[in-house]
């Protein structure tokens, strides 16, 4: 009679080794960050691009971290624009306004006093306005 012989036991129990090693993933990440494509940064970091769209689809935590080092360079701009306009360039926060909202008025309206009751340094005083309608 035969005897049910048990399967061998693998001698390594992980499996294939990952190809997304901790080089690679660093080397992917910087080139995305870089504002290469999907494919350069695969080139750049010898993922496959199979493997980096399979693992993008199936791994959600992978996936953010995509779109984060996607975005890294606009927030890089981002806070650049930021620190400008808060260091009051003029010209920096003319062209936010100018991109953000595209109802801003390029050329100020400009009032000035003529007022009988101000003052000789006030009747001078030419005061610029930008309305945002």
């Amino acid at each position: 009679m035969l005897e049910k012989t048990k399967p061998k036991k693998r001698k390594d129990p992980r499996g294939r080794p990952t190809v997304f090693t901790q080089e690679k993933l660093r080397k992917l990440f910087k080139a995305l960050e870089d504002w290469l494509t999907d494919e350069e940064a695969c080139y750049y970091a010898w993922v496959w691009k199979t493997a980096y769209y399979d693992r993008k689809a199936k791994d959600e935590k992978f996936s953010e971290e995509v779109t984060k080092a996607k975005n890294y360079m606009q927030n890089c701009a981002l806070w650049v624009v930021k620190a400008s306009i808060q260091q009051w360039d003029e010209k920096v926060a003319m062209w936010y306004l100018e991109k953000k909202h595209k109802d801003f008025k390029k050329e100020p309206t400009t009032i000035k006093t003529t007022s009988e009751e101000t003052s000789d340094w006030d009747k001078s005083l030419t005061i610029e306005i930008v309305w945002i309608e």
